[in-house]
């Protein structure tokens, strides 16, 4: 055998002989090393199909390096002062009778259903049109998420690993496992459930976290297949090791409120399973990410998942200070159940959201005949009462047992909300039935909100637009009028609201 300058074999064409073949030849000096040509291509394609994404070789690599301590940081938290207990009411004074008189229009809703859902009643609200999503195939696989059928395989060899230990070494074996199943099918399953339920990352997050523990026993193999498939997935997703347990750590570019964290060049990664946890620590974990993995969790939620429906009816009753009106919001509990699972995300990812199709159109025509008729002013003020009015006060950790800002969709269902849940809940109806702008005016234990109005009172002037206080949570106080107690001071953030 001949070697070239540069180190490599110099090829043989021998007569009638395939080169594959006459290499094999060559090779075969030995009968301890002599294998067959069938032999061989299989050797070939088993090699192949360990790291048939190259991705996985280079990171198998960074798998292989020594792995590093990080340092946690704790959880930022939403408030730096605890918001009151107690809250004052103002003087009731006439609303101004500013601006044209309003009529109110519900908006034609479009309302998603599932094919598997029961049929609807024959009386259909003429407001809303259904149109049909992709039947979700049901099979062995199946599983309820959120009492929605879906259907999502995990591979065998995955499903029965177990760790004897956990160490940076059984890390990598879970790792060589898993790109040699057939992990393809899984995720591609988990794209059309995505797809089919119009799911946004934090419901990928718990569609994963539901397969893992339906589909695997050991639960540090659970958090290692969310792992690999968050980084099949494009998404920068890191394991550690912190005594006998793995942990898995997202990226997210925005901040995840009282949740801990580990910087990685610059970057911040979660540990979202310990929200609102003091039991973390150091770690370790290795450097470098999956590569080409870098899509950070991002929490917003510009739509509501498609979910199977559990109607129920919530009751509200308001007091105008005429008269008593009993209002009739229907909502989907299978909703409520997804939106209860979020942790603290960035405050514009509340004032962001949209509210389900038939709570907004029963409470846009609950509100109409109020509305009505009423100058622009007057119309707003009774917007900002009904939030004020028609729920009682009462602080999170009272409520929960931990800071929780709820969507507008859920300040409706739950009877007690705080600050930051009525200005959700206000900015909402501001601009859903006026089209207004409005910020949110973030303080250092109170959360209120301010429209872009020309009306009297306090008012505040952001990127050169004057903005009107509205406190949603002041009881009786007009647009106008702050608490007392933030009368002279300025908020500490002000959030956009799209």
């Amino acid at each position: 055998m001949q070697l070239n300058k540069d180190g490599e074999l110099n090829s043989y064409r021998l007569s009638g002989l395939s080169s594959a073949l006459a290499l094999l030849l060559l090779l075969g000096a030995s009968s301890n090393a002599a294998q067959s040509y069938e032999e061989y291509l299989k050797s070939q394609n088993e090699s192949f199909k360990q790291y048939r994404d190259a991705r996985d070789a280079e990171f198998h690599g960074y798998l292989k390096e020594q792995w590093k301590e990080f340092k946690l940081f704790k959880g930022e938290k939403l408030y730096e002062k605890p918001k009151p207990k107690k809250l004052p009411a103002a003087k009731k004074i006439e609303s101004e009778k500013v601006g044209p008189k309003v009529f109110i229009k519900p908006k034609k809703i479009v309302r998603k259903v599932l094919k598997k859902e029961p049929k609807a009643v024959k009386k259909v609200d003429k407001n809303i049109e259904k149109i049909s999503t992709p039947i979700i195939v049901i099979d062995k696989d199946t599983f309820m998420f959120f009492k929605t059928q879906i259907s999502i395989s995990v591979p065998k060899n995955i499903q029965n690993y177990k760790y004897d230990k956990v160490s940076q070494e059984d890390v990598s074996a879970f790792f060589d496992i898993a790109v040699e199943s057939d992990y393809e099918k899984s995720i591609e399953e988990i794209k059309k459930v995505v797809n089919d339920l119009k799911l946004n990352d934090w419901g990928l997050y718990q569609l994963l976290t539901q397969v893992s523990k339906d589909k695997i026993n050991d639960k540090n193999t659970q958090v290692s297949y969310r792992w690999f498939v968050f980084n099949k997935l494009g998404y920068a997703s890191k394991i550690a090791l912190q005594d006998s347990r793995l942990l898995l750590l997202n990226y997210s570019s925005n901040v995840i409120y009282s949740t801990p964290n580990y910087t990685f060049s610059k970057k911040n990664y979660y540990a979202i399973d310990y929200y609102n946890s003091t039991s973390l620590g150091q770690i370790r974990t290795y450097k470098n990410d999956y590569p080409k993995a870098s899509k950070a969790l991002d929490l917003s939620l510009k739509n509501l998942p498609l979910l199977s429906m559990d109607k129920k009816v919530r009751k509200i009753i308001f007091n105008d200070g005429i008269k008593k009106h009993k209002i009739d919001l229907p909502y989907n509990k299978n909703m409520i159940d997804f939106l209860s699972t979020y942790p603290q995300a960035d405050y514009k990812t509340y004032f962001d959201a949209p509210m389900q199709d038939e709570s907004a159109l029963a409470l846009v025509e609950a509100l109409k005949p109020l509305l009505d008729d009423q100058r622009a002013s007057e119309a707003i003020n009774t917007v900002l009462h009904f939030v004020q009015k028609s729920f009682d006060y009462k602080r999170d950790d009272e409520q929960f047992g931990r800071e929780k800002v709820m969507f507008a969709q859920e300040t409706i269902f739950y009877k007690s909300s705080d600050c930051e849940d009525r200005a959700v809940l206000f900015s909402y109806l501001v601009r859903e039935l006026f089209n207004i702008d409005v910020v949110g005016l973030k303080y250092s234990d109170h959360m209120s909100t301010a429209i872009a109005l020309p009306l009297s009172g306090q008012s505040l002037k952001i990127q050169n637009k004057k903005y009107v206080v509205a406190d949603p949570t002041y009881i009786n106080a007009n647009v106008g009028l702050s608490m007392p107690k933030y009368r002279k001071i300025m908020p500490k953030r002000y959030i956009e609201v799209k």
